[in-house]
């Protein structure tokens, strides 16, 4: 017949281990700092990318119903200036702001896009580093970005965001790519 050594108790040793827990456990709870490095973080170490994709032309601010019957807001270029402005403050050069395209086309602003460009020149405004085309920039065409870019360029008097195009193919054969190459200068 085998023995069973797990059953085996020692009481002196168990009670140890449970006070000693129960000690760590008291430290944990009451003095977390005890347990954390003091490192000091410099402000400059840090580089902070705020993000955003896919605006369509929601300049101002509007309401999506959510769970419980309750409505969540929604894009606005005020609300993301107000959220922009709190990150950088105190640490402005270590935020770089991005966008993911497809900043036109979806609310009636888009239509006056190629007279007033107010997507871009808003975002050139809110400090925006860098964008990208999306799909729906193209949407009325080459020409139409073009015109756009250069409405960006004639009426903003603040810094336009820079354009990260490395994907677009331009077949120069056609005219009104060679306009919006132009533009993209």
């Amino acid at each position: 017949m085998m023995r069973n050594n797990f059953c085996k108790t020692r009481p002196l040793p168990s009670i140890f281990f449970l006070v000693l827990i129960a000690l760590l456990t008291f430290i944990v709870i009451t003095q977390p700092e005890f347990f954390v490095c003091a490192t000091e973080e410099k402000p400059d170490d840090n580089l902070i990318i705020l993000f955003t994709h896919d605006m369509h032309s929601n300049l101002e601010e509007y309401n999506v119903p959510a769970s419980n019957n309750t409505v969540v807001s929604r894009g606005g270029y005020a609300r993301i200036s107000t959220a922009v402005n709190s990150e950088r403050l105190g640490r402005e050069k270590n935020v770089l702001l991005l966008d993911a395209g497809d900043f036109s086309m979806g609310t009636l602003f888009h239509v006056v896009r190629s007279e007033s460009s107010s997507e871009l020149r808003l975002m050139g405004m809110i400090g925006y580093d860098a964008t990208t085309f999306g799909n729906h920039d193209f949407e009325y065409g080459p020409d139409q970005l073009a015109q756009a870019l250069l409405s960006a360029k004639k009426y903003n008097k603040d810094k336009l965001p820079a354009i990260v195009a490395s994907n677009t193919i331009v077949d120069l054969r056609i005219k009104a790519l060679d306009y919006f190459l132009k533009a993209y200068d």
